[in-house]
């Protein structure tokens, strides 16, 4: 009978130590792989999965079948890995103290061999791992590791039958180095086809390339074609694209952009001419005739028409040129996006600038950007100084000095003590704010009544010490009569001052009856600024996760990753420009800003989100809209905070619960329940010998299922377990407390058992061990 309860929204994570009986075993869990792909997870790094791809996908870049596969095995690769090639795939971005896995799934009509190649582009603590075969990698179990630059190569017995080989890329708590990922590639494979045939294929060169590396399927022809040369290939009967390379072993990669059909014991001849029409293999969607395909580029050219030299040319963070002088150019091939040009004005020595513009390049455009001595550019020292490049100079000051008091201003920096009586005294003060260290010279004159300090008569000028209130017995100087006194002080950088008086006796006066005191000298070194910084403030209505820029993660909520709403996270970054991509914990499609950000060197920018931000949906790049009302279709969602949703079965006891009031026994002696997790109530399942929480969900695709589970055990029966499963298939099985965790799984399209059971085992009281739930989420991909 269908009923409804409530579900409940994560917002804050609280992780709470459990009350355990004695004697209780320690966290450890079972992981069974199954039909649907398993999330990572903190407590056994597993991933199950079904293939995501099949021989067809190829051509149109709608999957991620190989069709590269020979004719006695079907491999296709299952994961959110970047497809490279047919036959390589990179780990996708991921933040600080993740991991991300990819899957390899193999099914062989025939015995055979593959061999795989692993290659790190990592910080030497991050590591990529390659299983061994139909075992589930984990950083204790598997066949290859590597990490900053290492490569590792494996050659995998393949007996007929389905099998699968598993990736993992996974960082530690800090620092990226290289690309920050790993890459597989599957560098040859070897079947035995499961019926001996008589095919060949013949390849004809007739057009004015050579090709080399022939191949159809996992049959290898010449490894070099040229013009009217032909080669004979022993196939297996089947259908597969023509491989070979245009021109020589370093040329275009292409295929044939029609499969090619052969029958068991045909032979069939393919001629390829200059208006054969192939397909790049790098960019699946560059075709066209042989005689006219080329790789296509991106791009940028400098030239340089002023009348300096260019030194450091980069732009964004890809070096253009170590020198350009005047009437040179370079081209760079970059990536696509916009960035400022920077280069040092003269010499290695000169003045650091960038362009006050960014440049853009889109993706397979060339772009040329001239350089002449009426470019305006920015001054990185100094923000504020622009100017055309034939003019702009360094700053030339870099200190700003104020003078305070009802002293007399004699010019520029000369001030002269004001009229005053007997017995009194009067105070000037200089300000100085500088933005790096130097020097300030002060010179104070007299012309007064002389001060006799021995009977202590006489008027007298003081000037302080630095950052010191000046008084007749502390100062730096002092003048009398017709004295002068100069010092020099050393300024450090930041906020500073220099006080000065003129102090009269009780009769008597002599010459102008006042002091002077000027600034005859002063010179500031400029720092400039030394890191550049990105902030990005969180003003929308939920947390944002998973939040990167340019490989870059930010979060102040390190238990689930995630910008907490109200907060804002700085982090050091590199000049450069792209999109900031997230999800929201509320509705986590990968999401991105809809225009790219760019961070020019030294700059401090800060980037707020608010409900009415632009986004872009990442895998669906048509569906645009405002960060609060953009949504994929999210099919079941438990908010934490009680909406009422449908399931199929519950089987006592299922409820929310936020203390053990709300459990099924309210025994504290005996209750074993996890604190809840985000918001402020929880799911329970338990409290009798068997519990079960059954949802039933029809998905018109496939879709998405996270959830995070805690689980308590009944420490006097071993008897007693814990159970996921998906269509009857376990997927989880834990026989020990487990403590807060989440896990992610792929659903196929159609109807979806989703069952959560919790076995006692134990019959001689009241049964209080619950399996505990949070944030369950199923939501279309």
């Amino acid at each position: 009978m269908k009923k409804s309860f409530g579900l409940l929204a994560a917002l804050v994570a609280v992780i709470f130590a459990a009350l355990l009986l004695p004697g209780c075993p320690t966290e450890a869990e079972n992981t069974n792989s199954g039909n649907n792909k398993g999330g990572n997870t903190t407590d056994d790094n597993s991933k199950g999965g079904d293939n995501k791809g099949d021989n067809t996908g190829k051509d149109d870049n709608t999957g991620k079948g190989n069709d590269n596969s020979p004719a006695s095995a079907t491999m296709t690769w299952s994961g959110d890995w970047t497809r490279v090639s047919d036959t390589i795939y990179t780990s996708n971005a991921i933040g600080h103290s993740a991991n991300t896995i990819e899957r390899l799934n193999i099914t062989a009509s025939g015995a055979g061999t593959i061999t795989i190649q692993i290659t790190a582009s990592s910080e030497g603590a991050d590591r990529g791992y390659a299983s061994k075969l139909d075992t589930g990698v984990s950083t204790s179990e598997y066949q290859m590791r590597v990490s900053g630059t290492q490569v590792a190569t494996y050659t995998y017995d393949i007996p007929s039958g389905s099998h699968w080989i598993q990736f993992m890329y996974q960082k530690d708590y800090r620092d990226t180095s290289g690309s920050d990922n790993v890459t597989v590639e599957i560098i040859s494979s070897s079947f035995a086809s499961s019926a001996a045939t008589t095919a060949t294929l013949k390849v004809q060169n007739q057009s004015s390339f050579t090709l080399s590396d022939i191949k159809w399927g996992n049959a290898m022809g010449a490894a070099s074609l040229a013009l009217s040369e032909s080669t004979t290939l022993n196939v297996s009967e089947g259908t597969s694209y023509l491989y070979f390379t245009k021109g020589s072993t370093n040329g275009l990669k292409c295929r044939t952009k029609e499969v090619i059909a052969v029958a068991k014991d045909e032979t069939v001849t393919k001629t390829i001419i200059d208006n054969t029409v192939v397909v790049e293999l790098d960019d699946l969607t560059n075709e066209g005739p042989l005689g006219t395909i080329t790789p296509r580029e991106t791009k940028l050219t400098i030239k340089n028409n002023s009348s300096v030299t260019l030194v450091d040319v980069k732009w964004g963070s890809e070096e253009v040129s170590t020198s350009l002088a005047p009437g040179g150019s370079t081209t760079l091939d970059v990536t696509e996006g916009s960035n400022y040009l920077y280069f040092n004005k003269g010499s290695a020595d000169g003045l650091k600038c960038q362009t006050k513009d960014p440049i853009a390049v889109a993706k397979d455009e060339t772009v040329t950007q001239t350089i002449t001595n009426d470019t305006v550019v920015v001054a990185l020292d100094d923000t504020t100084n622009e100017a055309p490049l034939g003019t702009i100079a360094p700053p030339s000051a870099s200190a700003t000095l104020t003078w305070g008091g009802s002293w007399t201003r004699v010019s520029g920096t000369k001030y002269t003590s004001n009229a005053i009586g007997h017995s009194a005294n009067t105070i000037e003060r200089l300000d100085i704010t500088a933005s790096g260290a130097g020097t300030i010279t002060i010179q104070i004159t007299a012309s007064s009544e002389v001060y006799n300090s021995y009977y202590g008569y006489g008027d007298c000028g003081y000037v302080s010490k630095l950052d010191t209130g000046v008084s007749t017995s502390e100062y730096q100087m002092q003048a009398s009569g017709t004295t002068v006194a100069t010092y020099t002080y050393a300024i450090p950088s930041g906020s500073h001052w220099i006080q000065f008086m003129y102090q009269k006796d009780g009769s008597g006066i002599s010459g102008s009856d006042n002091v002077t005191v000027e600034i005859i000298s002063s010179s500031f070194e400029f720092t400039a600024p030394q890191e550049t910084t990105l902030t990005i403030q969180n003003n929308s209505f939920t947390e944002l996760t998973d939040v990167i820029w340019n490989n870059v993660s930010f979060a102040n909520n390190t238990v689930e990753g995630s910008i907490k709403i109200g907060t804002s996270v700085p982090n050091t970054v590199s000049a450069g420009s792209g999109y900031i991509f997230f999800k929201r914990k509320s509705n986590p499609i990968i999401a991105r800003t809809k225009d790219l950000v760019i961070i020019a060197e030294y700059d401090n920018k800060t980037i707020a989100f608010e409900d009415s931000t632009e986004i872009v949906e990442v895998n669906n790049q048509d569906n645009t809209g405002t960060l609060g009302g953009l949504q994929t279709t999210v099919v079941f969602l438990d908010d934490a905070e009680g909406e009422l949703q449908s399931y199929y079965e519950a089987a006592s006891f299922v409820g929310y619960y936020a203390a053990d009031a709300d459990l099924l026994y309210t025994n504290s002696s005996y209750n074993r329940y996890n604190t809840p997790k985000n918001g402020q109530k929880s799911i329970a399942v338990g409290g009798t010998n068997t519990a079960k929480l059954h949802l039933k969900i029809s998905l018109d695709k496939a879709a998405k299922l996270s959830f995070w589970y805690a689980n308590k055990d009944n420490p006097y029966s071993s008897s007693g377990q814990t159970t996921f499963s998906i269509n009857g298939t376990t997927q989880r099985t834990w026989t020990t407390d487990v403590n807060w965790s989440k896990v992610e799984y792929d659903l196929e399209a159609g109807v979806n058992d989703l069952v959560w059971a919790k076995t006692d085992g134990y019959y001689s009281y009241p049964y209080c061990y619950y399996l505990t739930l949070d944030d369950i989420l199923i939501y279309y991909k």
